[in-house]
């Protein structure tokens, strides 16, 4: 090759060279551009790369099921552009809070200002005893068709209900048993205790003061005016025969009470 021919190839190869750099530099950019454009030209459609929270204290990503005790009327809850003290989002969170279940929403939908951390509380109301209600919470940038980063939040809220039954359980000494009966719940009203023939009723406590030696019955009216309350009654045996819980017929308030030890075998 000739001297005049080998400077034109090294200059072809070194144009053939800048060529090949400018396209994968065109290439580059565009996939970068393309990561950050969600569709469209418009600038609502473009999302910007900044740091995008969306957090919540009870609704959480995938979901979080709570139990709420019965007599729940209300729940409220956080929405937050953070994810701790010193992280937070550097553009505007968009949000909208939806339910299900019957339950109304103070807040349903809103902004949280970027730049700063930004709190939204929102309470869930109309709950009652037994009912479950499911919140979804969905923060976004952008607005209508062109949102950008999207992150949801749920949470499933589950009311309970208030047991409401009255218990008796039998304990036996040497020459006397002792009947406990207590309540559950909003179990209130008078006692009326049936019991076996012979038995003779400890009349030193007031609430069985005027009760005869059985068959017969005896009426407490002071001992379960509140709720989840209890009282102890004691029987003398004369003969020492065996007896159980369930020789003694026991109602509260008109609610029969069924054989429960009060200290359960672990």
């Amino acid at each position: 090759m000739k001297k005049g021919e080998n400077k034109n190839f090294v200059r072809n190869l070194y144009l053939i060279a800048s060529i090949v750099l400018a396209a994968v530099l065109i290439f580059t950019v565009g996939v970068v551009v393309a990561r950050f454009t969600t569709g469209g030209t418009s600038p609502e459609n473009v999302v910007e790369a900044g740091n995008f929270y969306f957090t919540s204290d009870l609704l959480k990503e995938g979901g979080a099921e709570i139990e709420l005790n019965p007599g729940t009327l209300t729940v409220s809850f956080e929405l937050r552009n953070s994810a701790d003290k010193l992280r937070f989002a550097d553009v505007d969170v968009n949000y909208t809070v939806s339910a299900e279940g019957g339950a109304t929403l103070g807040v349903t939908e809103g902004t949280l200002a970027k730049d700063a951390k930004s709190t939204e509380t929102v309470t869930l109301s109309g709950l009652a005893d037994g009912g479950t209600y499911t919140v979804t919470a969905e923060g976004h940038t952008g607005s209508g068709s062109g949102k950008g980063f999207t992150k949801t939040l749920t949470a499933t809220f589950k009311v309970g209900t208030e047991t409401a039954a009255a218990h008796k359980w039998l304990r036996a000494d040497d020459d006397y048993v002792e009947l406990t009966v207590w309540t559950e719940g909003n179990v209130t009203g008078s006692c009326v205790i049936t019991y076996p023939e012979g038995l003779i009723p400890d009349n030193t406590d007031p609430a069985m003061a005027g009760w005869t030696t059985g068959p017969s019955s005896g009426t407490d009216g002071a001992s379960f005016t509140v709720a989840d309350s209890s009282h102890v009654y004691r029987f003398f045996v004369p003969d020492g025969r065996s007896l159980q819980a369930d020789d003694f017929t026991v109602t509260v308030g008109g609610t029969s009470a069924d054989v429960k030890n009060p200290v359960p075998t672990p």
